[in-house]
């Protein structure tokens, strides 16, 4: 005979649940005068099966809906106590069924009854990082509910409960077991989640009843609820909080009441009648969906229930964004805008946090995560990859555990790696954002992603990258957007609201025509697809908007563009919070002058605002230098005040001049790469700004084309070609672009090879082109790699052009890793640390002149092999 299925049961109206089940066995036992059973109430129903059947049949003679089966301890941990490692399935099978046959025999059509197979806590304590109470991970956890969970289902459970929660990892592990199992055996199976509360309304590790709705709410449960510990009064502030939130069906089976001590022995102290009168109180008033009861209760308690129940109205589940971290749970509908997102805590951005990570300083990147928290961070990026060592998962986790138990705002992990996602997400109990994917490759790296986020009821950061590189224009960032949306909502059921997109920002600062609408574009991007759609969210890096200016305009500038962009529906935004201000708290002329760059009101708005600023800076820039150009200043005086001023119009007639006195190739070397030289200590100082760099830099290419006709023996000036490219896999080419202008107007001749190359082609290039030099760029980690398989392939092919290599990961000593191709060998073409464009420039100006460059290669190899013998020295001493 067919009858409704638990899920329409748990549509239509209340569930009543059944009793205590240790509890009334004792009781029972007492009455009978049985003996007392083993210590294993699990093994009972092996060893005294009428009994268990007879308990279930109380129950439903009671008015119980549904029985629990005695399966609460039926895990390997639990059951191993007692040597019964080895009957882990046949235990909870047997149960199982005992409950089955009895539910089924007091079912009919109009009075279905059904089975709810129990799992309770191993005893463990993943979230903490105490060596003994933390003792396990969650993958081990999860494989353990995973064997309990087959049986339950081989036993034809209608639903699966992990109750008694104490640790929100355990009970994540213990759910994603039972959903594999379900998957496995193929069955649609209801999921219920009960937590327990201490008196003080939290969890055993603390966690408030916010961050167990959110994470177990975003992991897709069908009842969530409370149970044990505290009688049902005492439960009514965490019910009304779930009433007016939870994503799915609420329940309470809550003890009949305190427990207190009666001569001797335990006794709860809510009679049948007390017990059913709150109990039928909170149920109409939080129109819960499912009641019941735990320790002390007994089948004239649900009696006493089933008799006083009405059919209650059911409470209207309107989606609501929650996300969680160890400690406490945040509305996203109500959380003021724009949400930050800590972002010190990321060895890309942060000297600091590298620095600390780098010295094993562990506490001092906790302290600076308690920091970020202080000063009104919604949640921490972190970020922990390193390219001076191999250690981002390692530190991703204990990073990860050791915040999770020290800060109350989530994490946003940020990698590249999904190994490192994976093992992180694995030890955090809330519900971390994932930062990030695109569809550089296709999508199939984001499908893993998704695939995490699913399992782990984590939100994911889309960047809106796709195979042909960044999103630049408004129309192609929401086309993007779109396909990462199908793929996540349609593919892998992610509800839109845990969707972060990131629509990209780019540098102001460059002055370059392609980058003027950046801003603008973002901006609107944000607008269209909130417009679009308005359940997903948006967050943008603030600080790219102004990379390369002047500390003091940055501020503004950031929080200018951060105010246009919350204006038009952004959500989050990744910032400093220390120096985080409302953009309506700027000082008018500056948002002016900073809103006319960014909304890009006419072509000198970023002249204007460099301008602006440039009193501000320390030391100032060289502006009011490039007006006094006095009579008695030398003309090597005069035109380097003319570049460093940007006296485009000025520079022409010094340098007729300067040919007087000087050849063309001395005024070329002697004074114009001077200058340059000068401008970029200046940027290193913050006395310069990278725009008037820049600027500069066109000043003296003017300069330079002028000289051509001047120059002795050959048209154009001595320099040499450079091939250049930016490595596989990375679309991140900012960069490289400005290495590449600046190497241009400085006479060098360039062959760009584009983003994403792979290592054959500029191998390929290379020999074809025979440049003096090859520069590789790389913003991430993950692609940085490539450096040093495209040098390995230069030495296997015989090849000995040198290798500048650059960009956010890249460092001295990873220069020098990568060029040891061999115990004791040397990349004998040299690989070179570019830390910026003005490092690559000199590079190059020392390859390429005179007997130079044969210097530079000896003090390479020889700083090589001493930097390669010294790591052999502590290795040895390590491993003695």
């Amino acid at each position: 005979m067919i009858f409704g299925t638990l899920r329409e049961k748990l549509k239509k109206g209340t569930l009543l649940l059944d009793g205590a089940f240790g509890t009334y066995l004792a009781e029972k036992e007492a009455e009978s005068g049985s003996p007392a059973h083993t210590g294993c109430m699990e093994y009972l129903s092996i060893s005294s099966p009428k009994i268990v059947s007879e308990i279930h049949a109380d129950y439903l003679v009671a008015g119980s809906d549904a029985v629990e089966t005695n399966t609460f301890g039926g895990n390997i941990l639990k059951l191993s106590e007692y040597g019964l490692s080895e009957e882990v399935y046949k235990i909870n099978l047997t149960a199982v069924k005992l409950a089955r046959k009895e539910a089924d025999r007091f079912s009919s059509p109009e009075w279905p009854r059904y089975v709810i197979g129990a799992m309770g806590p191993t005893g463990k304590l993943p979230s903490s990082t105490d060596p003994a109470l933390g003792e396990i991970t969650y993958g081990e956890l999860r494989g353990i509910f995973l064997d309990q969970a087959r049986a339950i289902i081989d036993g034809g459970a209608d639903a699966i409960l992990v109750e008694t929660g104490q640790d929100l990892l355990e009970m994540k592990a213990a759910i994603n077991g039972a959903k594999l199992a379900a998957i496995e055996k193929k069955k649609d199976i209801v999921l219920m989640a009960h937590s327990t509360l201490s008196n003080n309304g939290r969890m055993l590790l603390g966690t408030e009843v916010s961050a167990f709705m959110a994470v177990m709410g975003n992991l897709g449960l069908d009842v969530i609820g409370l149970n044990c510990s505290t009688g049902p009064s005492e439960m009514e502030g965490s019910l009304e909080f779930l009433s007016s939130n939870a994503p799915c069906f609420v329940s309470c089976v809550p003890n009949a009441g305190l427990p207190v001590e009666e001569n001797g022995k335990t006794v709860f102290p809510l009679s049948p009648e007390e017990m059913s009168g709150i109990m039928c109180k909170l149920a109409g008033q939080y129109r819960l969906d499912v009641i019941g009861g735990c320790c002390g209760t007994t089948p004239s308690h649900i009696k006493a229930i089933r008799e006083k129940m009405e059919k209650y109205p059911k409470r209207d589940i309107s989606p609501k964004s929650f996300f969680a971290s160890s400690y406490k749970g945040f509305a996203l509908d109500y959380k003021e805008r724009p949400v930050k997102v800590g972002e010190r805590m990321n060895t890309q951005g942060s000297r600091k946090m590298k620095d600390m990570l780098t010295g094993g300083d562990y506490d001092g990147i906790v302290e600076l995560g308690k920091t970020q928290e202080r000063q009104g961070s919604d949640m921490l990026d972190l970020c922990v990859a390193l390219t001076e060592r191999s250690t981002e998962q390692r530190d991703a986790v204990i990073l990860t555990r050791r915040l999770a138990e020290s800060v109350e705002v989530p994490l946003m992990i940020d990698s590249t790696d999904i190994d490192v996602m994976e093992q992180a997400l694995e030890c955090y109990p809330g519900t971390a954002f994932i930062n990030s994917v695109n569809l550089e490759d296709g999508g199939e790296k984001a499908k893993k992603i998704f695939a995490l986020a699913k399992e782990h009821g984590s939100f994911v950061v889309c960047l809106v990258i796709d195979e042909k590189g960044m999103a630049r224009t408004v129309e192609k960032k929401v086309e993007v957007a779109g396909r990462i949306y199908k793929m996540a909502v349609e593919g892998y059921s992610l509800e839109p609201g845990r969707l972060v997109f990131d629509l990209l920002t780019f540098t102001l600062g460059t002055g370059e025509d392609e980058y003027k609408r950046s801003a603008l574009d973002t901006i609107e991007a944000v607008r269209i697809l909130k417009t679009k759609y308005p359940n997903v969210l948006t967050v943008l890096g603030v600080s790219n908007v102004s990379f390369g200016l002047s500390g003091s305009s940055r501020k503004v500038l950031n929080m200018a563009f951060l105010g246009e962009a919350v204006e038009a529906g952004l959500d989050m935004a990744i910032v400093n919070p220390a120096v985080y201000v409302p953009a309506e708290d700027i000082p008018e002329k500056e948002r002016a002058i900073a809103e006319n760059l960014i909304l890009n009101k006419g072509p000198e708005a970023l002249s204007d605002f460099v301008e602006y600023f440039s009193d501000k800076t320390a030391g100032g820039t060289s502006a009011k230098a490039g007006q006094k150009l006095q009579e008695e200043l030398s003309i090597e005086e005069k035109i380097s005040v003319c570049i460093l001023s940007r006296n485009s119009s000025g520079i022409l007639p010094l340098v007729d001049e300067a040919l007087k006195i000087y050849s063309a190739d001395a005024i070329i070397t002697d004074i114009l790469m001077e200058t340059m030289k000068q401008a970029g200590e200046k940027l290193d100082k913050g006395e310069m700004v990278l725009p008037y760099v820049l600027q500069s830099a066109e000043v003296m290419k003017k300069a330079i084309e002028h000289l051509e006709g001047s120059l002795s023996g050959k048209k154009g000036p001595r320099r040499g070609k450079v091939l250049l490219a930016t490595v596989e896999g990375d679309v991140h080419d900012i960069g490289k672009n400005l290495v590449k202008m600046l190497l241009v107007n400085n006479g060098f001749s360039v062959i760009d090879l584009g983003k994403q190359v792979p290592v054959e082609r500029i191998i390929q290039e290379a020999i074809k082109e025979k440049p003096d030099a090859i520069g590789l760029s790389a913003l991430l980690v993950s692609t940085s790699r490539h450096m040093k398989t495209c040098v390995m392939s230069l030495h296997k092919a015989g090849l000995d052009f040198p290798v500048m290599v650059g960009g956010a990961p890249i460092n001295d000593n990873f220069a020098k890793d990568i060029s040891r191709v061999d115990e004791n060998s040397i990349y004998r073409g040299g690989v070179f640390y570019a830390k910026d464009a003005f490092t690559s420039l000199r590079i190059m100006k020392t390859l390429v002149e005179g007997g130079d460059k044969s210097r530079l290669l000896d003090e390479y190899q020889k700083k090589s092999l001493e930097s390669s013998a010294a790591k052999e020295s502590v290795s040895n001493a390590a491993d003695r």
